[in-house]
């Protein structure tokens, strides 16, 4: 019903000389989102105004180029979410975009197959993409800096990116070893990354092999959904694979929820972390599997000064850790103290909250 008035609001932006373009169709009730999307009229937008463009921002529309569209040619930086456009008219798109710097897409569910976008974006600086149905994404944007990913994990090849320094992954389903295969050749060069996983029990034995896949991180950040006991084993050969890695936090949520059951015999794994000087974990109940990655840690870590280990779980905050008892928390101390007294160095400070 309201064609017409968008698109004169589409004519009196071209007509004011307009830099930067924001149009945000979402409706504001569920029930509308599966309504057809207005159809952005590029065809509206001549040369001179697809020259002066610098950025656009676009949520719940439709975008479908002529096959004549020649893109924009000074963009700086392109925000769609959850907007309708087929890979082959959005890799159309980005190709003439050469002077792209900054580029989200979230959310557009239309997407399907491979992003590959052939052309260089040798300016592209940094990167975000959520939810979409792709199968492969591949870019080449050898100055990108950052890079954001969230949804299933799919072949990521960000070619001749050597100086990618921040990461932030959000995988949904997958085990750890899933998870560090996706990365492994992908984010060789990260100095920060903040994975999320809502992880998934792995059926085969985990082979620790002697991987230095992220040889240049140095900080780690790592928050983790399990139905029920983490898997130790994994997180070892996944520290394994950051020999540089300096500070680690570790945040731990389990849907059911776990406490310590008592084991004759901790697990214990030789695999050295030299540089790691603070770490920080949450969401510890003293599980089997939590207290065999603290051991771990603490025999391994020669260089470490602080260990903060907290209970709350950072995910779940409110009722959910009211409903704790003070004296499961006392037995929860005490599995720490058990396990890392007289193993720690003195040297390090040492945080139970």
């Amino acid at each position: 019903m309201l064609v017409d008035h968008l698109n004169s609001w589409i004519r009196f932006a071209v007509s004011s000389h307009t830099k930067f373009l924001a149009f945000d169709l979402k409706p504001s009730c569920f029930e509308a989102l599966g309504c057809p999307q207005y159809v952005f009229p590029l065809q509206l937008l001549d040369n001179s105004s697809i020259s002066r463009l610098q950025h656009i921002q676009l949520c719940f529309v439709s975008l479908k180029p002529a096959a004549r569209f020649s893109g924009f040619p000074n963009l700086t930086k392109l925000c769609l979410r959850k907007v309708h456009v087929s890979s082959e008219d959005l890799q159309n798109i980005l190709s003439s975009c050469s002077n792209l710097e900054w580029l989200s897409i979230d959310r557009c569910y239309e997407l399907g197959g491979e992003l590959k976008i052939d052309s260089p974006l040798s300016h592209l600086l940094y990167l975000n993409i959520a939810f979409g149905e792709l199968t492969k994404i591949e870019f080449h944007a050898v100055e990108l800096r950052t890079f954001v990913y969230e949804g299933p994990p799919v072949p990521i090849h960000l070619n001749r990116a050597t100086g990618l320094q921040n990461a932030d992954i959000h995988f949904i389903g997958v085990t750890i070893e899933d998870a560090l295969s996706a990365l492994a050749n992908v984010l060789i060069n990260v100095q920060n990354l903040t994975m999320k996983v809502y992880a998934r029990p792995r059926k085969l034995p985990c082979v620790l092999e002697d991987s230095r896949s992220f040889s240049r991180l140095k900080n780690l950040q790592l928050k983790l959904f399990f139905h029920y006991d983490i898997d130790s084993q994994s997180l070892v050969k996944f520290l394994g694979a950051t020999p540089f890695v300096e500070k680690l936090e570790m945040h731990f949520t389990s849907l059911f929820g776990f406490f310590y059951v008592e084991r004759t015999t901790i697990r214990r794994y030789e695999r050295e972390h030299k540089h790691l000087k603070d770490v920080s974990i949450t969401g510890f109940k003293a599980s089997v599997g939590q207290t065999e990655l603290l051991m771990h840690i603490v025999e391994n870590a020669p260089a470490l000064d602080v260990l903060t280990i907290d209970q709350s779980d950072s995910f779940r905050k409110g009722e959910a850790e009211q409903e704790e008892a003070d004296d499961s928390m006392d037995e929860r101390y005490g599995v720490i103290r058990t396990y890392i007294e007289g193993i720690v160095s003195p040297k390090c400070v040492v945080r139970l909250l």
